[in-house]
């Protein structure tokens, strides 16, 4: 009786059942590793355009005149523009006209926006003072983010002091898009 556990078909069991473990591990491994890596990489590229999209608040755009120079109202001629919302004299003095003609061109085409941004996540700026409350872009709140970066400046609206905070964010799987 003895003998035949060592028989010949339960080695080959044994050495089966080890085999399929370290594949199993390498497997369970590798997945991590890759899981790890995105969400990493991921988080970079996220801060990476938030740092990206505060430098173009402060921005005058190009051309610096975008908000006289398009019609906001027509997305065709939001094409070669690049929304900034400083002014050239203080880059912290925020222009009210850049701002709303942005805001009407975020309710009209939001996709569109983000490529005059330059960025591939969605964003939401909020400017807000005593007298001024100004939401450009999609809140996450209603779109349940998985990831969001933010961010806040002290900004001047019109020669009154306002807080800007820029959120940059998604709602897609490991911030994959």
């Amino acid at each position: 009786m003895k003998a035949q556990f060592w028989s010949f078909d339960a080695v080959f069991g044994i050495i089966l059942f080890i085999l399929g473990l370290i594949i199993l591990t390498y497997a369970w491994i590798t997945i991590s590793n890759g899981y790890s890596s995105v969400s990493s990489n991921n988080a970079g590229s996220m801060q990476s355009e938030l740092t990206k999209l505060n430098y173009l608040i402060f921005y005058p755009g190009n051309p610096s005149n975008w908000d006289s120079v398009i019609n906001v109202s027509n997305p065709t001629t939001w094409s070669g523009i690049s929304a900034g919302f400083g002014r050239l004299s203080n880059p912290n003095d925020l222009s009210q006209s850049k701002l709303l003609s942005f805001w009407a061109m975020s309710n009209i085409n939001y996709s569109l926006t983000k490529e005059t941004l330059g960025i591939s996540y969605d964003y939401y700026i909020n400017i807000s003072s005593n007298n001024f409350n100004l939401d450009l872009g999609r809140n996450p709140v209603s779109f349940n983010p998985t990831s969001i970066d933010v961010v806040s400046e002290p900004v001047i609206i019109n020669g009154y002091p306002a807080k800007l905070t820029l959120e940059v964010w998604t709602n897609t799987t490991f911030g994959i898009e």
